[in-house]
């Protein structure tokens, strides 16, 4: 598809949208870009952090705007963006905020293939500028389970390959044609013994920008490895540690999203 020069200025001059993650937002020099598909993923808490992100994309839009959710694996919580939302603003009740978030869930491949198609009139109608996607990669994995064994090395190329690429190309082609920023999430595996989540680089070619997230300790990294305009970087901070509480069974994390955090080099 071929545009003029004038069209595509106009496009990178369209505002960015907030990832809600300080360290992220300087990653990608401001947030998530429009005509762009990423992918996050490595660790447990990418669907964490995506919720953080659509709080972020609530907060950052206006109220003429909607922000969509195609959920795969039923890992978006409203509780948990409401959390947020009362974490970051003290002004609008988040009530008013969540009127504006459409989310639509999908069982199947089938499903998910079928909301893409309609999301594109979703998206005109509400003026959405960004889409969020969770849970497809777990989606496409639980549906490959028990199926036939993969072939040997020498053997033809197996099928579900294609089969990941060409799901992963959709999100790609909807965020081109309609000039959004498509968001991917992938948690890794919380256990040792679960089975990884397979990606392979069939599907990684498929996305525009490729974000690996980790978590050691106390030390989080995000990893740019792939950007159409800007090289392999990355950024690492220390978040604090958890902090337990004597004669109680809770758990209290400090938010890792804090500006005040520390970047190691």
């Amino acid at each position: 598809m071929f545009q003029t020069a004038f069209s595509m200025a106009q496009q990178t001059q369209k505002a960015k949208c907030s990832t809600g993650i300080t360290i992220l937002d300087d990653l990608l020099e401001g947030g998530f870009e429009p005509g762009l598909s990423y992918l996050l993923y490595g660790s447990p808490h990418c669907t964490q952090m995506m919720q953080q992100s659509v709080a972020s994309a609530l907060e950052h839009t206006s109220s003429e705007q909607g922000v969509a959710v195609i959920d795969a694996n039923n890992g978006i919580r409203p509780d948990k963006i409401i959390s947020h939302l009362r974490a970051t603003s003290q002004q609008t009740p988040p009530t008013k905020y969540l009127n504006r978030l459409y989310v639509a869930r999908a069982f199947t491949t089938d499903q998910f293939l079928s909301l893409l198609d309609d999301a594109v009139n979703a998206i005109q109608e509400q003026r959405a500028p960004i889409l969020f996607v969770n849970g497809l990669m777990h989606l496409v994995q639980e549906e490959e389970e028990g199926g036939p064994t993969p072939p040997s090395p020498r053997a033809s190329p197996d099928p579900r390959v294609f089969r990941r690429a060409q799901l992963a190309a959709h999100p790609k082609q909807l965020a081109f044609t309609q000039q959004i920023a498509v968001v991917v999430s992938a948690d890794g595996p919380k256990r040792s013994s679960q089975p990884p989540l397979r990606l392979g680089q069939f599907t990684r070619h498929r996305f525009h920008v490729l974000i690996h997230h980790s978590r050691q300790d106390t030390v989080e990294t995000f990893t740019l490895e792939k950007h159409p305009s800007r090289p392999w970087l990355q950024r690492s901070r220390v978040i604090p540690r958890i902090r337990r509480y004597p004669g109680t069974q809770q758990t209290t994390l400090l938010d890792s999203a804090n500006p005040k955090a520390r970047l190691v080099p």
